[in-house]
């Protein structure tokens, strides 16, 4: 943008320049025409100028406007989300899981919301009917219960995990049950995961509000956020489920895309 501009006036100059030469060697010229010509070589000159003028001054608020969101980019907090399985002392197995979210990055001036949902994201293909969709169980009580430090910095969150919930079992007996139904029914298809969407609202050291999504680990946008939410409201007829309630047979039952397809 720079280069253009100084070429531009690089021209301009030029211009005028060759028009002067021009008007110098014009016979029976007058004084009036001379100052005429001068006058108005002054005026662009002026508007060049001032364009100049300009064009720096937006520049440099541009630049202050840059630097500034870069330092404040770089005092932003920093989320992450820590797993940790459970092992069962009488089986030696790690059928529980547990997790805690911290800041590891700069304090918050305030944490205005956390709010952590699970749900059971299955993706399901009908290979003769050429269906494919995704939709999400939602979960009640995964972690069972979890708990806000007050920090602003470190540990904000952790969930109370035991070796007798076994919330991780049950999703990896789910997971089997679609393998074992998918070989079964080979124009059928069923994969079923976990997912962890997680909001954060805080208010950084500049007074400035934010709010963060992710999915476990990794960041995601509003749009899929409220679309998991939407979806997964709209297919099935319970707000949340128990972990206890997981089975194959929950899918043909209350997803509303599943009943339709079977029937």
């Amino acid at each position: 943008m720079k280069v253009y501009m100084f070429i531009f006036i690089g021209l301009i100059f030029v211009a005028l320049v060759g028009y002067g030469v021009y008007a110098s060697k014009l016979e029976n010229k007058t004084i009036e025409k001379v100052v005429g010509i001068s006058t108005i070589m002054t005026g662009i000159a002026s508007i060049v100028v001032g364009g100049v003028s300009l064009y720096v001054m937006v520049s440099q608020k541009s630049t202050q406007e840059l630097l500034l969101q870069i330092q404040k980019n770089e005092h932003q907090p920093t989320f992450a989300v820590n797993y940790h399985l459970i092992k069962d002392e009488n089986s030696g197995t790690y059928n529980s899981e547990e997790f805690k979210i911290e800041n590891i990055g700069e304090r918050m001036k305030a944490l205005t919301q956390l709010q952590v949902r699970s749900f059971i994201k299955v993706d399901y293909s009908h290979f003769d009917k050429n269906i494919y969709f995704t939709t999400y169980i939602p979960l009640s009580y995964y972690f069972n219960a979890t708990v806000r430090t007050g920090n602003l910095q470190g540990v904000i969150l952790y969930s109370v995990g035991s070796e007798y919930l076994k919330n991780n079992l049950k999703v990896s007996n789910l997971y089997m049950e679609a393998v074992e139904y998918s070989k079964e029914h080979e124009k059928e298809h069923v994969d079923i995961s976990r997912i962890d969407l997680i909001k954060i609202a805080y208010i950084d050291i500049y007074n400035d509000e934010n709010v963060q999504y992710m999915n476990k680990n990794q960041p995601i946008d509003e749009t899929f956020y409220n679309q998991v939410m939407k979806v997964s409201q709209s297919n099935f007829s319970h707000l949340s489920y128990n972990l206890d309630e997981l089975n194959m047979n929950l899918l043909w039952t209350d997803c509303e895309q599943l009943k339709n397809i079977r029937q």
